[in-house]
């Protein structure tokens, strides 16, 4: 009987061994990875700069030009309740606001779509790697 319990312990460890094999394995490529990422990829904080900069043409140009629009259907169009200025600076904002999150949605979309391409691609060159090491060995 004891030897029938030494035999189930060393397939429960036998077991647990590959599954820690598999998720080492598993982190190690995830760390190289990342590392062949930042290492192709060392400047991204242009790409911060670069919401900045749509920021400051999406958002107050079309609220400039609705303060512009405003003033001048207050000159054409003279009416004592409303304020024609007052309304176009709010509606040039929200449409410029709209524009910034239809911008930055589609650049988000596009961002991670691009970054899985990449991640996806060393994994292939890494898979690649290791049979031609597999192959080597054999050899």
């Amino acid at each position: 009987m004891p030897s029938l319990y030494e035999h189930d312990v060393k397939d429960e460890k036998k077991q647990f061994e590959r599954d820690l094999a598999a998720r080492l394995s598993s982190r190690a490529t995830r760390q190289y990875v990342g590392r062949k990422k930042n290492l192709q990829n060392r400047v991204k904080a242009r790409s911060g700069m670069a919401y900045l900069g749509a920021a400051g043409w999406y958002i107050p140009v079309p609220t400039v030009l609705g303060a512009f629009f405003g003033q001048w259907l207050d000159k054409n169009y003279p009416h004592q309740s409303v304020s024609w200025s007052l309304n176009m600076i709010l509606l040039g904002l929200g449409i410029g606001m709209l524009n910034m999150w239809f911008w930055l949605k589609r650049e988000g979309i596009e961002r991670a779509e691009k970054e899985q391409e990449q991640r996806n691609q060393a994994l292939e060159e890494i898979k690649q790697e290791l049979q031609s090491k597999i192959e080597g060995e054999e050899k």
